[in-house]
C-alpha cells in the first residue's frame, strides 16, 4: 500500500530521536518490544561537492539551495526524504501523510515524521508515527513526539488528546495524520507540537525547546535497535507511494515564503548494507510542480511526483 504524506513546512529538522519502546513489534522470546531509537542523520555522502558529516548529529549540507536540482543531494543509512537548510532559522513546519500498511519483512521498523534540527546538529524537535512488523509478522502502529531534551526517546501518545477518550494516540494503517511544530513567538524557547489522526483525536503539547532551527525535514527513517540501524519495513511501492505535501513554511524564515520551494537536491535516499552489498531501500521523487510536496517509496525505484 502506498503511503501518501502531505508536507506542510513549518520548519522541520532532520533530527534524530530515540524511539521508546512501547511500540510495536514484539521481539525475542520474552515477547517484549525491542528498544527502538531514532537518531540524527547518519550521512553517507553528499553531492554537489559538499563533504559528509560524521557521527550523531553530524549531518551535512544537504540542500543545494536551488542548485543542482537534477539529482538527490544526500544519502543516509537511516534517513530518506527531504531536508531544507537554506532558509534557516526555521520556526515552524507542518505535514500530513496516510499511515502506510506494513506486513514485511518480519522484524522490521519504520518511522514517518516531521521535525526541526538534527540534520546539521544534535538538537531536535519532532513528531510522527511508527509502523513496525514483529518477528512473528504482526504489524503495529503508534503516534509519538520527542525532543533532544528527551534524549530522543519517543514519547508515546496515550493521553492528553481532545476529545478525551480511550482512542487517544491510537493509530491504524490508512489513518490520515496531520502534524505541526511551531515556535510560539519570534526568539522564544516555547514551542507547540500538534498531531491529529483525522477526526478521531488531536494531541497538543506545549514545551521548551532551544535548538537553533538549522534545518526542517520530512522523513521516513529506519529506527535504531541496540545501537544498529534496523531493517526498514516495506512501507510503500513506487506505483503507490507515500506522499508528503508541505503546505507552507511559516514567516520567520529568511525568505518568509509560504512554500518550502523544494528542489531535488533537498532530497536524500536511504542506503542499507556495506560494500558491494549496499542497496537503496527508500527513495523520494522529484518535488511536485509547485515545489511543496513529494512522494517516497520503499526500494530503489523512485516514484513519480504527486500532483500539486
Amino acid at each position: 500500500m502506498a503511503i501518501k504524506l502531505r508536507l506542510v513546512p513549518i520548519c522541520l529538522g532532520i533530527g534524530a530521536a530515540i524511539t521508546a519502546a512501547v511500540l510495536l513489534a514484539a521481539g525475542g522470546a520474552s515477547g517484549r518490544a525491542p528498544r527502538l531509537a531514532l537518531a540524527p542523520n547518519h550521512l553517507i555522502s553528499t553531492r554537489l561537492g559538499k563533504s559528509a558529516g560524521h557521527g550523531h548529529g553530524g549531518g551535512g549540507g544537504s540542500s543545494g539551495c536551488g542548485v543542482g536540482s537534477t539529482s538527490l543531494g544526500w544519502a543516509s543509512s537511516n534517513w530518506s526524504g527531504y531536508a531544507e537548510t537554506c532558509s534557516a532559522p526555521y520556526t515552524s513546519i507542518g505535514g500530513s501523510w496516510t499511515v502506510p500498511a506494513v506486513s514485511s519483512p518480519a522484524g522490521s521498523y519504520s518511522a514517518t515524521w516531521i521535525g526541526i534540527d538534527g540534520f546539521n546538529n544534535s538538537d531536535l524537535i519532532q513528531t510522527g508515527t511508527e509502523q513496525d512488523v514483529s518477528t512473528s509478522g504482526t504489524a503495529s502502529y503508534a503516534a509519538w513526539w520527542t525532543t533532544s531534551a528527551n534524549n530522543f526517546i519517543e514519547q508515546p501518545i496515550t493521553s492528553g488528546c481532545t476529545p478525551s477518550s480511550s482512542s487517544c494516540g491510537v493509530v491504524h494503517a490508512g489513518d490520515q495524520i496531520t502534524a505541526k511544530i511551531e515556535q510560539d513567538s519570534s526568539g522564544s524557547s516555547q514551542w507547540t507540537i500538534t498531531i491529529s489522526d483525522g477526526l478521531s483525536w488531536t494531541f497538543t503539547r506545549p514545551l521548551t525547546y532551544t535548538g537553533p532551527g538549522a534545518s526542517a525535514e520530512w522523513i521516513v527513517e529506519a529506527p535504531t535497535i541496540g545501537g544498529k540501524v534496523s531493517t526498514l519495513s516495506d512501507y510503500a511501492s513506487s506505483t503507490s507511494p507515500l506522499i508528503f505535501n508541505p503546505d507552507s513554511i511559516a514567516a520567520g524564515t529568511i525568505n518568509a515564503s509560504a512554500s518550502p520551494a523544494l528542489t531535488y537536491s533537498d532530497g536524500g535516499e536511504m542506503i542499507a548494507g556495506h560494500g558491494r552489498g549496499q542497496a537503496v531501500v527508500s527513495i523520494p521523487s522529484d518535488p511536485d510542480s509547485d515545489a511543496d510536496g513529494f512522494a517516497i517509496s520503499y526500494g530503489s525505484n523512485a516514484p513519480s511526483p504527486p500532483s500539486s
